[in-house]
């Protein structure tokens, strides 16, 4: 190298051997480094997550299970539970009703039977109408349903009924009835069938028992005594002597028709029919002296609070129009039907239904 070659090189000084380089805001505060840090750690966490989310199986579908647990038939929290739904349901069911009306045909009579008591809805176990059942040892049942009975009602005072049902026929918004029977001799065999099924239908209706079913123009003294507490005299004395006069043939066949010679030492005819009316309570009879009319029983003060009036005869005695006439307005008065039901057609049926009947609001009942 030449002289002047190496003359012309400036000598290497310590400051500048000292003097750093300049280095970037980001580089001077460590960001190389620290970014290539944060971008594989976030790699890192997106991979993990993925792989975390892909191996998270689904979430089961809830069952709704309305059975009750077994162990020992439930908890009391799902019985609570079970008798709500009880009480619902039995709100929503309607209740029907059926009445069967008379169907006319000729006069038998039925014999009475026993009506049939329905089952109280809830009763069995489980509530109403087959909802879930439980058993010890840990078995369950389970069901749900609903159902409706028809059936056909008799007696006094049951909640929301239309009224009694006598032999088959619905007398209509009647829930307390009075019965006038007519006991004279040809009558005699039929009175135990109508008596049984009045107490079975109205148990302990009050009856008046009168002989004969004519209605005069003029009304007659009654003499109506219950056969069983006397409102005069020895009533059981009284009532044997007023059934054996018209029950005991020996007397007509005699022409006897003073009462004083009744012979009470006479076997009583027929004394089954006999002591069913003079053991039953609220049971009367109507014994006038001289002309009867049986206006004197169906407007008797024991019927005053009756809804109606069950009157069974024969309908072979005559009934004048002006005697209908009166019993027909004290009938109305005192918001009362009729009811007449006849062994036999008699002559004079058409006027006690045309005349009293039907006017009052009630009907023949015609028994099959």
């Amino acid at each position: 190298m030449k002289e002047e070659d190496i003359s012309s090189i400036e000598p290497i000084t310590s400051e500048a051997v000292l003097a750093p380089q300049k280095k970037g805001f980001l580089k001077r505060l460590g960001a190389g480094s620290l970014a290539i840090s944060v971008i594989f750690h976030v790699i890192l966490v997106a991979v993990g997550v993925f792989i975390v989310v892909a191996n998270i199986p689904p979430e089961k579908e809830k069952e709704v299970d309305f059975r009750a647990r077994g162990g020992g038939g439930g908890s009391p929290a799902s019985a609570a539970s079970q008798r709500k739904m009880q009480v619902s349901m039995s709100k929503q069911m309607p209740m029907n009703r059926v009445a069967a009306a008379g169907v006319a045909s000729s006069f038998v009579l039925p014999e009475p039977s026993n009506s049939g008591s329905l089952s109280a809805l809830g009763a069995m176990s489980g509530g109403m109408g087959g909802m879930g059942g439980t058993g010890s040892g840990g078995g369950s049942g389970a069901g749900v349903g609903t159902g409706t009975g028809n059936g056909m009602g008799m007696g006094v005072g049951a909640p929301g009924g239309k009224g009694l049902m006598v032999f088959g026929t619905a007398l209509a918004d009647v829930r307390s009835i009075g019965v006038v029977m007519d006991v004279s001799g040809s009558m005699t065999r039929h009175l135990p069938r109508v008596l049984s099924e009045l107490d079975r239908v109205a148990k302990g209706s009050p009856v008046i028992l009168h002989v004969g079913c004519g209605i005069g123009s003029n009304r007659t003294r009654p003499r109506i005594d219950s056969v069983n507490s006397p409102m005069r005299g020895n009533g059981e004395k009284n009532f044997k002597g007023f059934w054996s006069f018209y029950q005991d043939p020996y007397y007509r066949n005699n022409n006897i028709t003073e009462r004083g010679k009744v012979d009470l030492s006479r076997s009583i005819p027929s004394p089954e029919v006999y002591e069913s009316f003079a053991k039953r309570p609220s049971t009367y009879y109507n014994d006038p002296d001289g002309p009867k009319s049986t206006a004197d029983a169906l407007l008797a003060r024991e019927f005053d609070k009756v809804d109606a009036i069950y009157w069974f005869a024969d309908f072979q005695d005559k009934i004048d129009e002006d005697g209908a006439e009166e019993v027909l307005r004290t009938l109305k008065r005192r918001k009362q039907k009729l009811y007449i039901h006849a062994s036999q057609q008699g002559d004079y049926i058409a006027s006690a239904r045309d005349l009293i009947c039907l006017p009052s609001g009630g009907k023949e009942i015609v028994t099959k």
